[in-house]
């Protein structure tokens, strides 16, 4: 039973991080602007008795929540829909993401989960993912630039 209030405890402090992360001051002064696909990964360390949690600290100059720590993340670039990859988007994942959209898709969905993906390695250097060893031939499509450790 311990266990259970150890762990239920372990969830709610984690509830409680992500509220205060939510918290933040917004400036709304701005006249509308149309969001932009964006996504972000929530990694977290089980590997010890205390989680951790990756986060990184936004530069104080940035015009969007300056200063303020964030998990890794970030747009949709237009080679996450084309980045090849080892297996298909888990189909409950797809599903969750898609029903967060008027117009979701499966296109749309796989673009979102590489993007974290992309940003995940941009912002921290981790490479998530597997590599494509048996199939050279599709790894030689890996699109330039922002993929290309992943090549």
């Amino acid at each position: 039973m311990s266990e259970l209030k150890h762990e239920h405890d372990r969830i709610e402090r984690l509830n409680d991080f992500v509220r205060r992360m939510n918290e933040v001051e917004r400036d709304l002064s701005h006249p509308t602007i149309r969001p932009k696909d964006a996504a972000t990964l929530i990694l977290i360390d089980r590997s010890t008795r205390v989680p951790k949690v990756l986060l990184g600290k936004r530069n104080a100059r940035h015009k969007f929540m300056p200063g303020k720590f964030v998990f890794p993340g970030g747009g949709v670039d237009a080679s996450d829909k084309t980045m090849p990859v080892a297996r298909p988007l888990d189909k409950h994942a797809e599903a969750r993401l898609m029903e967060r959209f008027h117009k979701g898709s499966a296109v749309r969905a796989r673009a979102l989960a590489l993007a974290a993906i992309r940003e995940t390695c941009e912002e921290t250097g981790l490479l998530l993912g597997t590599r494509m060893l048996e199939n050279r031939a599709e790894a030689a499509n890996i699109p330039s630039g922002p993929w290309t450790p992943f090549a």
